[in-house]
């Protein structure tokens, strides 16, 4: 399935990023597992820092 970027001047992906992606999108749209806030994340790494 071929699925349409938000973002029409992001750099091309390898096919193997693409597949990754649309592995992690397909895993979402099943599960509705949304996963962390970005801020939580980068708050985690700075701890780690």
């Amino acid at each position: 399935m071929q699925r349409k970027t938000c973002q029409q001047d992001a750099p091309p992906l390898t096919d193997e990023q693409r597949a990754e992606l649309d592995q992690r999108l397909n895993a979402y749209e099943k599960d509705k597992i949304k996963g962390r806030e970005a801020s939580e994340v980068v708050a985690a790494l700075k701890k780690r820092l």
